[in-house]
């Protein structure tokens, strides 16, 4: 004996949303991305060479010294490493035999090397640029260490 089962057919009715729905739907979509876009991006890891635009270090002036750098960067690959920069008398004295020293620091903020620069003589109220070799392809930034300047001689202006 066979027993008939009925079938039931179920209509859906598809309405579309109210404006004011859609855009709630729309809205929470788009911060739902973004908020996924950013998540992802600040927990990946980059890879790849760094480039001096990621390792600039930019010195921040010192109100109270008459010779400050206000800026220095990476200039070239890896391999070949070299750090240029700015020097600048915010005084009106001309100094001669000026010798900077800079750290250079690894990514583990351990220093892994030593940059000396030079700049042979700087008049009141001018800029110098100068370049300097940095032995070490690790670095990731550069630290001032120190300026040291001849005094004018006795009796000059």
């Amino acid at each position: 004996m066979e027993v008939e089962v009925p079938r039931m057919r179920v209509t859906i009715k598809w309405e579309p949303l109210p404006p004011r729905q859609r855009w709630l739907l729309a809205s929470a979509a788009t911060v739902y991305v973004v908020v996924f876009g950013l998540a992802i991006s600040e927990f990946t890891i980059r890879s790849g060479a760094n480039t001096a635009g990621n390792v600039a270090f930019t010195v921040p002036d010192v109100p109270t010294a008459d010779l400050i750098v206000s800026e220095v960067a990476f200039i070239s690959a890896a391999e070949g490493r070299r750090i240029a920069g700015v020097l600048k008398n915010r005084s009106s004295t001309t100094y001669r035999d000026i010798q900077m020293r800079f750290s250079l620091i690894g990514s583990d903020g351990d220093n892994v090397g030593l940059a000396e620069a030079t700049v042979h003589q700087l008049g009141g109220h001018q800029a110098a640029k100068f370049e300097a070799s940095a032995e070490t392809a690790k670095a990731v930034e550069i630290v001032l260490k120190q300026i040291e300047a001849q005094p004018p001689p006795a009796g000059a202006p």
